[in-house]
């Protein structure tokens, strides 16, 4: 750790408000200027540590378990979904399986981003006929027969999918 430098006088002209501002627009290392940066540090830090935390609290997994079985109607496998988001691709599976009945809320909108992204774009190729293959024999629904993906009871019955 660095050793503390001593307060110095104000560099600039007193008539003006000190604070964070002359901190950093004038290079100022008076008492007030460091304790007003010192205090919009501190406040800015207490804030990312707080977003942090709210995405790593675990949630309920059914809304991202729904879009990745949509997605998977679509011919997007967890391959590609792994490859566009950064996840891993076992994780993306045991949430699409049921097998994880909580993820972590920065998982969950990764997910949601991204079937936001593709949810009416259909998968082409063999990878693709593949997935559709897996998620019809698996009783998968698509993007369309859900009102509201995350709190619907159950989709609705009689639709077809792309």
């Amino acid at each position: 750790m660095g050793v503390r430098k001593p307060v110095e006088p104000p560099k600039c002209d007193p008539s003006h408000t000190h604070g964070t501002y002359c901190y950093h627009a004038h290079g100022c290392r008076c008492q007030s200027c460091r304790a007003a940066n010192s205090n919009a540090t501190n406040k800015a830090s207490r804030k990312r540590t707080i977003r942090a935390r709210n995405m790593d609290l675990l949630i309920r997994s059914r809304g991202a378990q729904r879009r990745l079985q949509a997605l998977a109607v679509m011919g997007w496998g967890a391959v590609e979904i792994a490859n566009r988001t950064g996840l891993t691709q076992n994780n993306l599976r045991e949430i699409r399986a049921g097998v994880r009945p909580g993820c972590r809320a920065r998982t969950h909108a990764l997910i949601s981003r991204e079937y936001d992204l593709l949810w009416d774009k259909p998968a082409t190729g063999r990878t693709a006929s593949i997935t559709r293959a897996v998620a019809r024999r698996n009783g998968y629904v698509g993007p369309l027969h859900w009102d509201d993906i995350d709190s619907d009871t159950g989709p609705i019955d009689g639709l077809l999918d792309v």
